[in-house]
């Protein structure tokens, strides 16, 4: 039989679907805040004066907060989504849906100043539609995580908003609209209900463990917001006027609405999160960079060859590769001057001085007296960057075993990214 999926994901795919995939100090506001318009699902920048004083606060109090989320599955394909910085303690992590961390190879998140992170799967509460992702090699300022509200305090009629990266936007955007209730699934989506309890049926047969679980996943209690989400918001934090998290977004009641959308309370987050053990045991092998992207690794080498063989190809490789590391010179310099980058600052300035000397000695090789010196700088920073790809690594799942087996594996694991 044929697997009918309880949901159908709304990642970077773009079918039409149920699921949309894939707190720093505050700052001087942003003069454009990116708005998910109703019905077109378009994004405009709109001046921040254009817009009421609590739609602003809630973005300068979370806009570095939510993340995007990309995952690249065994087949190889890659999908998006978003994402939300929470603190575990006095660690910061990622709070995301397991429809759109589960069954992935690996998992990258950003924020949006375009600083990119390995993450890896930490926690998956299957039957909630939620996964606490642990970030990778970097270890993020609590300042920059979301207050937790109270969920179980809001009212229908109240003013909610949403925030996430649509269609991957590289800002996360934000729209607003009116709580309409909190219920749960079989109540509030009769769609949705159905399809979840054929997949059970068609996936697991009469199973009575993956019974139990489906019937968990669709009594659980969801936020029914009339506000506008687009694919990849799924993951996204949903905010109280006090700009606290209070939902992760999580669904569409229905396949052909784009105006409203069910959000997982925060207090299954918070439960999650103080849970001190989890469900399954995420095994991760560390991969190196070459495995990862051999062609940009083969690349470097085919460049070095360049320097090294002739004089004529060394006069031509000398100032073109040097322009690629004056591009990241520039890319540097401006992640040196935002004001919402997790990495510190002297980890830029010294990025920017190595790859700005690089261009200058590529362009020095101009120079005749020059252009072996120049050459000479140029090989060595490319030679440390090809050596890099095979001692630098990134964590890729290599197995998933649940605790106590009653499943052998989560709900729904096989059918996330097919």
């Amino acid at each position: 039989m044929t697997a009918c999926p309880p949901v159908h994901t709304m990642e970077a795919s773009g079918d039409p679907d149920f699921f949309f995939p894939l707190q720093a100090p505050l700052m001087s506001p942003p003069r454009d805040i990116p708005v998910l318009q109703p019905n077109a699902q378009t994004v405009v920048e709109t001046s921040a004066s254009a817009l009421d004083a609590i739609t602003r606060e809630v973005y300068q109090r979370n806009k570095d907060a939510v993340v995007s989320v990309s995952v690249q599955a065994p087949n190889g394909n890659t999908f998006s989504g978003s994402g939300v910085l929470v603190k575990e303690g006095e660690n910061v992590v990622i709070v995301t849906n397991a429809h759109i961390a589960a069954n992935t190879r690996s998992i990258q998140f950003g924020n949006s100043a375009g600083e990119k992170f390995a993450a890896t799967l930490e926690k998956l509460g299957d039957t909630d539609d939620l996964a606490i992702l642990k970030p990778d090699g970097i270890k993020i300022n609590p300042a920059n995580a979301v207050d937790i509200g109270d969920a179980s305090k809001l009212s229908a009629g109240q003013m909610l908003y949403a925030m996430g990266h649509p269609r991957g936007y590289a800002k996360p955007t934000i729209s607003s609209g009116e709580m309409l209730g909190v219920g749960s699934l079989d109540r509030l989506s009769p769609a949705m209900t159905r399809l979840t309890r054929d997949a059970v049926s068609a996936l697991y047969g009469k199973d009575k463990a993956y019974q139990n679980a489906g019937d968990q996943f669709i009594q659980s209690s969801r936020i029914d917001t009339r506000v506008t989400s687009d694919h990849g918001s799924s993951g996204g934090g949903l905010f109280d006027e006090k700009g606290k998290l209070v939902g992760i977004l999580h669904a569409l009641p229905d396949e052909h609405v784009r105006d409203e959308i069910l959000s997982i309370s925060a207090q299954r987050v918070q439960q999650l999160l103080n849970d001190p053990s989890s469900k399954f045991d995420f095994g991760y092998r560390r991969e190196a960079l070459a495995s990862q992207n051999p062609e940009a690794a083969m690349a470097k080498f085919v460049g070095l060859g360049a320097l090294a063989v002739k004089p004529v190809s060394r006069m031509i490789a000398a100032p073109v590769i040097g322009t690629y590391y004056g591009g990241r010179a520039l890319e540097d310099l401006r992640l040196l001057t935002e004001d919402n980058v997790y990495r510190s600052r002297s980890y830029y300035a010294e990025k920017l001085a190595v790859d700005g000397g690089t261009f200058a000695a590529g362009m020095l090789s101009f120079v005749p007296r020059f252009r072996l010196i120049g050459a000479a700088v140029v090989g060595a920073r490319l030679a440390v960057d090809a050596i890099t790809d095979f001692t630098e690594t990134r964590p890729v799942l290599d197995k998933v075993e649940r605790r106590g087996a009653e499943t052998p594996e989560p709900l729904f694991w096989k059918l996330s990214h097919h």
